[in-house]
């Protein structure tokens, strides 16, 4: 099934820059030399079980990457099961 999705992706975005990039533990991913945060509100990316948290912490979370796909001066975001990421979500 993702397969089939980024298939899509490259199908309806064939000239458009395609990158997976990797989320930090604060959120914040970089693409294209740019520094983006993707919102708490999504709860895939939140991590859990910070050093904050206890002191036998992992720092895990659902997701930790996410694709992002610029075409001209637009940019979609899709998160590892390749399901959009609505903008308001990621500034």
């Amino acid at each position: 099934m993702k397969f089939e999705k980024l298939q899509e992706i490259v199908r309806l975005y064939p000239n458009a820059v395609k990158q997976w990039c990797i989320v930090d533990i604060e959120n914040y991913f970089v693409f294209e030399g740019e520094k983006y945060c993707i919102d708490e509100r999504l709860e895939s990316y939140k991590v859990s079980n910070t050093p904050s948290d206890t002191d036998d912490w992992t720092n895990e979370s659902e997701m930790d990457s996410i694709l992002c796909v610029k075409e001209g001066e637009t940019l979609r975001f899709f998160d590892q099961n390749v399901e959009p990421i609505l903008s308001e979500f990621i500034y």
